[in-house]
C-alpha cells in the first residue's frame, strides 16, 4: 500500500469492511490502512452513505451508533466530531427520523437557514428546524 500525502481520505467501503467484517481479505486491508498512521478524510457522504447500507443491511439504529462512533473515534479519521455528535444524538433520541433528515436539520441549523420548508408533515413535527408548507395529509 502506498500513501502518498500527510491525508488522504477513504470511501465508506473502507467503514463498511470494518464493521460488517463480511470479506475477510479487505476487513483486513481496510483495518491495516487505518492502523498505518496516516490520517484520513471522512467525507460528510462517507457517513451518510455508511448509515444507509447498514440500514438496509438490517442492522438497528443502536448498532449502527455504536460500530460508527467507535470507529470514528480513531484519532486519525478527520471529520466535524461536533457537528456529527450532534447528529449521531439526533438520529438516536428521534427513531422516525432519516440519519438525512437528523444531517439535514443540523447543516441548516448551523448555516442560520431557518426555517427549513417541507412537505414532510413528520418532520416538520419532529424538527426544530423544519415548517410544513402544506396541510396536505400525506407526508413524504
Amino acid at each position: 500500500m502506498e500513501l502518498t500525502s500527510k491525508e488522504s481520505a477513504i470511501d465508506s467501503c473502507i467503514l463498511l469492511r470494518i464493521i460488517l467484517r463480511d470479506n475477510p481479505s479487505q476487513y483486513q486491508q481496510a483495518t491495516s490502512l487505518l492502523l498505518s498512521g496516516t490520517e484520513f478524510y471522512v467525507d460528510d457522504v462517507v457517513i451518510m452513505e455508511a448509515v444507509y447500507v447498514l440500514t438496509k443491511e438490517g442492522m438497528s439504529r443502536t448498532s449502527i451508533l455504536d460500530n460508527l462512533i467507535t470507529l470514528l473515534d480513531n484519532p486519525m479519521l478527520d471529520y466535524d466530531r461536533q457537528f456529527y455528535s450532534g447528529v449521531f444524538e439526533r438520529y438516536d433520541t428521534h427513531p422516525s427520523l432519516s440519519f438525512d433528515d437528523c444531517v439535514l436539520e443540523a447543516r441548516i441549523a448551523m448555516k442560520r437557514k431557518e426555517p427549513l420548508w417541507t412537505f414532510d408533515k413528520k418532520f416538520a413535527h419532529q424538527s426544530t428546524s423544519a415548517k410544513l408548507l402544506s396541510s396536505s395529509e400525506k407526508a413524504a
